[in-house]
């Protein structure tokens, strides 16, 4: 009885190992979420960084190809 007060009372087992947080997640675990999150972050921000760069390299071959037809279209006259 006194065991399931407990028990009642901390909302979880007397046995189970005692944990900073209190939540019941261990350390491994912890670092095992934080981990996961570090490397969804660096993921995103690799794709952000592709993107920008792939947005920076259409804008430059616009502006080649202008400045070519520009020069090209004046050289024809």
């Amino acid at each position: 009885m006194r065991r399931h007060v407990e028990v009642h009372q901390r909302g979880r087992d007397v046995d189970e190992p005692r944990t900073a947080r209190g939540d019941g997640t261990s350390r491994r675990q912890r670092l095992e979420l934080a981990g996961r999150s570090v490397l969804g972050v660096l993921g995103l921000t690799m794709v952000l960084l592709m993107l920008s760069a792939v947005l920076i390299a259409v804008l430059l071959l616009a502006f080649n190809w202008l400045v070519f037809g520009m020069v090209l279209g004046g050289l024809g006259e």
